[in-house]
């Protein structure tokens, strides 16, 4: 009797265990320095795979200069949100710093996205990331992801290591709002409408000012223009004007009226001087 139910006991004691194990959360394994961030929210790889992954990218981050990330959740983010979504997601985590390359694994979505910040950007031109995506294909279409995260970081340290590529196109880079803000406003502009066009439109703004000022530099300032130096009178014609005429009469008496006098004449007038 006692033995059945110290056998029941046992029994009880088991299932109590199991269901307590598989109700347990289940943390997530993060690691991560200047050098490199492992975050694996969607616990896709095994503890020993997780501490490798940490070696791997420390080594190439230390070698590139840059942090090197790899990031697993369960999001579901639809494949024309990665981008944004992560772009986002590494901006406001401060684990993450401003020059780095991270590779996202959204389990719930199957979906992934490489994303390059700062100086990282120039060792990742259109080409490169097109040759790395293509490495990382066959082992994310077979379900291994730690695979996948192990060749990037590998593509990582050759790309470093082969140095900037001098010839390469980079639509795949793409700016922030967050790096267009810090940016002065007139070298955004200068940036959206070429540099030829701005230094132009500084020129015909320094000869703009330059005709004003001078044009205007005495107004209303006073004393400063002189009449006597800067005007004149010039006479355009000129004529005579007959104005008026006076006669006076003197009567000589005649010598039949036995008298004698003495008489004189005179004129007078006026006219334009």
């Amino acid at each position: 009797m006692i033995k059945q139910l110290s056998k029941r006991f046992s029994a009880v004691i088991c299932v109590v265990m199991i269901l307590t194990i598989s109700v347990m959360p289940v943390f997530a394994q993060n690691s991560y320095s200047i050098n490199y961030a492992v975050t694996d929210d969607s616990n896709i790889f095994t503890s020993e795979q997780f501490a490798d992954l940490c070696t791997s990218a420390e080594a190439a981050g230390k070698q590139a200069g840059f942090q090197v990330a790899v990031h697993t959740d369960d999001k579901n983010i639809d494949s024309s949100e990665m981008d944004t979504y992560y772009n986002k997601y590494h901006d406001s985590d401060s684990k993450y710093q401003p020059d780095g390359v991270m590779l996202v694994f959204d389990t719930k979505s199957n979906n992934r996205v490489i994303l390059t910040y700062g100086k990282a950007e120039k060792y990742f031109d259109d080409a490169r990331m097109d040759a790395l995506k293509s490495t990382l294909k066959p082992a994310l279409n077979s379900g291994d992801n730690y695979q996948a995260a192990k060749l990037y970081v590998a593509k990582v340290q050759e790309y470093v290591t082969a140095g900037v590529s001098g010839n390469g196109t980079y639509n795949n880079v793409v700016q922030t709002p967050t790096e267009k803000s810090n940016e002065p406003k007139i070298l955004q502009s200068l940036k959206k409408f070429g540099w030829i066009g701005g230094i132009a439109g500084v020129i015909i703004a320094i000869i703009f000012v330059a005709v004003n000022v001078g044009r205007y530099k005495y107004n209303g300032k006073s004393g400063t223009y002189d009449l006597n130096k800067n005007s004149q009178i010039t006479l355009l014609d000129s004529q005579d004007v007959f104005v008026s005429k006076h006669t006076t009469y003197t009567t000589i008496q005649s010598s039949s009226n036995n008298s004698s006098s003495g008489g004189s004449s005179s004129h007078g007038s006026s006219g334009s001087f």
